[in-house]
């Protein structure tokens, strides 16, 4: 009969605390696989972001490199998407002694693209470009 009882025993199975002790690792493991597949997923969706903004602006770099026009101002405007720009041309001194005798005047291009959301971040790109002076004579 003693025999019979251990056999019971050793075939009853798991206890309820066994059970509630495996569903809590279960559930803290799920969570913390799901916060690192979100957190993955953001990181994806910056990075894409950011790639964007670096398209638009060197975009808008080269439209203004091309730009034949030599104006020195601030101009801004924003493009199809959620994405606006603004662009500031400014005249670059050399330090080459007497500027007169160099035959090009320079000038400094800075293009920034920021989200219209306004979430503070923007790309900033800078350049210089020559442009041949004109005859005065």
């Amino acid at each position: 009969m003693h025999r019979i009882l251990r056999k019971c025993r050793a075939a009853a199975g798991f206890t309820l605390i066994e059970i509630l002790v495996a569903l809590v690792i279960l559930s803290i493991s799920l969570v913390t696989i799901m916060q690192l597949f979100s957190g993955g997923l953001k990181a994806s969706r910056i990075a894409g972001d950011y790639t964007q903004a670096i398209f638009l602006a060197r975009e808008k770099m080269e439209e203004l490199l091309l730009d034949k026009e030599d104006s020195t101002e601030i101009t801004e405007g924003d493009f199809n998407n959620d994405y606006k720009w603004q662009a500031e041309i400014t005249p670059f001194s050399l330090t080459a002694g007497d500027d007169n005798k160099v035959p090009v005047e320079v000038y400094e291009i800075q293009v920034s693209v920021s989200r219209k959301d306004d979430t503070g971040k923007q790309v900033l790109l800078q350049t210089l470009k020559t442009v041949k002076k004109e005859d005065e004579s």
